[in-house]
């Protein structure tokens, strides 16, 4: 169930809480018979009042006159703060979200400013000198409620409250500030799992800055102000790298089209002036500007590195027509895969060596205040080989299969060089590692960074370790005791991040399936022979998936009695990891049938929901609207799942 400011006529005079799951009728009508066509009808409060002053037409043009586009009086925009003064009030009758926001403490604010500028390397638009903590105005008022919401736990009302507030300004002139919410709300959604609403509201964000882009006037901004202006073009830049939906649409914002510098050092931002020459994409000459310093303009270039990788993997990879030529062999010079090994190969190779994880600790980088930009620099990094590295080794291997590239259709037209497949597995299993390694470094240094991008490379890093554990001979039985572990410690910390992070159950319960695949497979090869990727198109899809959205259609009623049910027996996440980390521990010493699957552990109540992971199922949550697709795949893997 749902409690939410939408509510029925009925219930509203009523002055009791309308609960419902986003259609009538409610539960109050329901249970009083009220079922009708028109007997419930629910709406936000004054709804009326607010489409009349978001769809008025405009007659007069704006001329902006600085960054934050201002306007002259009696133009498009001179009510803008009105308008959305009016819509925030109607969304909030009762002023308490609001007041709430205005009464925040100045400590509590900067604190937030401070932790959402320190956590979300991607989004390094603010400025912490000039963070105007006190103003009330609306536009300020939901940034700072957005800030607040992305940082703190439990503030589901106060992103809904900016949501609703923003969608009154979708049709006024743009501003920067608005911009800058709309990208703090769209890594609030991909975080709650609504990887599809993340990406609209990333796209609103893109329109408006070239919107913005396009409505600069004649006076220059400070360089201040246009670095602002600048790190939050970037921003936009790469959550549309972020929140990619997974279809075959180009980017929004390309990046060989940009002619706009990349963001300055961060000292020089701090401080508001530059004491470098700007550079640009394409024109990045020498060694300082691949420091620590330029940490933001190395994401950039690196975000837009990996979401190419993922793109052209989860659009058939080497499965696209024609892969399978010499031409197209990923060891082939121009081909795909080794344009993008190679250019990411060549990103990392001009970062100074205090930007490498291990090779560089990053204790060093946390005692001086930037172990999150060191950290993702190396997270991109290493997801970008797992990720490439992957996609040509077996699926589902026999137990004693060593890399030698793909087993099933499409395969290779040509033989691999020498030691090829090696390199590859090394590369694989290492990355899968390091990520795992940096992740808990970061928690013993007590600067955990449970975000939405550190979750989903944990939940990759899971899938290879679960892999490899079950399958050591694909590392050449290399380390198979240090793997087993290392899964224990991405169970440990995705059972953390899923009751921050609603994304997380997703990667959480494929984490588990996955495992429990690999470990049937692994001693029941027989069962599994002849199986192939095809038949287990929804397992990849949600292993590749960044939405973190469970492959399942789930019902949101028998949703919220399972956790109404765990909330019961109070299983806390500690306890239920534990568990399932003693599990892990013995798992390649105890009989099979003494195995109790980890879902019988962690989601006692939901082996029904666990036996439609035979749907066919988009990327970007769109399975949360129904099957897009009849039928389904035999995944025989989970049908006696109760006694794995």
């Amino acid at each position: 169930m749902v409690r939410t400011t939408i509510a029925c006529a009925w219930c509203r005079r009523s002055k009791i809480k309308c609960i419902h799951q986003g259609e009538p009728p409610c539960r109050n009508c329901l249970r009083n018979g009220r079922t009708s066509q028109g007997d419930c009808i629910l709406s936000g409060p004054n709804i009326h009042a607010i489409r009349r002053k978001r769809y008025r037409t405009p007659t007069l043009s704006h001329k902006p006159t600085t960054v934050d586009t201002t306007h002259e009086e009696g133009d498009i925009g001179a009510d803008n703060t009105t308008c959305a003064s009016n819509a925030v009030s109607a969304i909030d009758p009762d002023g308490r979200v609001i007041n709430t926001l205005r009464n925040t403490s100045r400590t509590d604010v900067l604190q937030a400013a401070s932790k959402f500028h320190q956590t979300f390397p991607e989004l390094s638009f603010l400025h912490l000198a000039t963070f105007d903590v006190d103003s009330q105005e609306t536009s300020s008022l939901l940034l700072k409620a957005a800030m607040m919401a992305l940082c703190s736990t439990h503030q589901d009302e106060t992103a809904r409250y900016v949501k609703t507030a923003l969608s009154g300004l979708f049709l006024e002139p743009p501003k920067l500030v608005t911009i800058q919410t709309l990208l703090l709300l769209a890594m609030y959604e991909w975080g709650d799992g609504r990887g599809y609403d993340a990406w609209m509201t990333t796209g609103v964000a893109i329109r408006m800055m070239q919107s913005l882009e396009t409505m600069r006037g004649p006076t220059r901004p400070s360089e201040l102000e246009q670095e602002i202006y600048n790190r939050t073009f970037w921003s936009c830049f790469i959550m549309d790298r972020l929140v990619l939906c997974g279809k075959g649409q180009p980017f929004t914002l390309p990046l060989d089209q940009m002619r706009i510098h990349l963001p300055i050092g961060d000292q020089d931002f701090a401080f508001g002036q530059s004491s470098n020459p700007r550079i640009y994409i394409g024109n990045i000459h020498g060694d300082m500007y691949n420091t620590i310093e330029y940490s933001y303009s190395i994401l950039v270039r690196g975000f837009d590195i990996w979401a190419r990788i993922l793109k052209w993997i989860i659009n058939g990879g080497r499965r696209q027509p024609g892969m399978t030529l010499l031409a197209n062999c990923p060891w082939t010079p121009g081909s795909p895969w080794k344009d993008l090994y190679d250019e990411l190969d060549d990103w990392r190779q001009h970062q100074h060596q205090r930007m490498k994880y291990p090779g560089v600790q990053i204790a060093g980088h946390v005692s001086l205040g930037h172990g999150e930009q060191f950290a993702f620099i190396n997270l991109v990094y290493y997801i970008s080989i797992l990720f490439l590295s992957r996609e040509y080794i077996p699926f589902l291997p026999k137990p004693e299969s060593i890399p030698v590239g793909p087993v099933d259709p499409p395969l290779l037209e040509s033989a691999a060089p020498e030691g090829w497949w090696v390199e590859r597995a090394d590369q694989l299993f290492n990355s899968s590692a390091q990520i795992t390694n940096l992740l808990q470094e970061l928690d013993d240094l007590n600067t955990s960074l449970l975000t939405p991008f550190s979750g989903f490379c944990a939940f990759s890093a899971a899938i290879m370790n679960a892999y490899v554990s079950s399958f050591p001979r694909m590392n050449y039985g290399k380390c198979i005791h240090f793997s087993t572990k290392l899964l224990e410690v991405n169970i440990q910390w995705l059972s953390r991040f899923k009751e921050i992070w609603k994304m997380g159950n997703g990667w959480f319960k494929t984490t588990l399936h996955a495992r429990n695949l690999y470990i049937k497979a692994s001693r029941d090869h027989q069962r599994f022979q002849g199986k192939t990727r095809a038949d287990f198109e929804a397992l990849e899809a949600s292993i590749h998936d960044s939405s973190g959205v469970s492959p399942i259609h789930e019902d949101d009623t028998r949703m919220a009695e399972v956790e109404s049910h765990e909330r019961e027996i109070d299983t806390s996440h500690a306890a239920e990891a534990a568990l399932g980390l003693q599990q892990l521990s013995h798992s390649h010493n105890i009989p099979e049938q003494s195995l109790q699957p980890l879902e019988d552990m962690y989601f006692p109540h939901e082996i029904s929901i666990f036996n439609q992971w035979n749907q066919v199922w988009p990327l970007w949550g769109e399975q949360q609207f129904g099957p897009l697709a009849s039928g389904g795949f035999n995944l025989d893997y989970n049908i006696d799942i109760p006694g794995l």
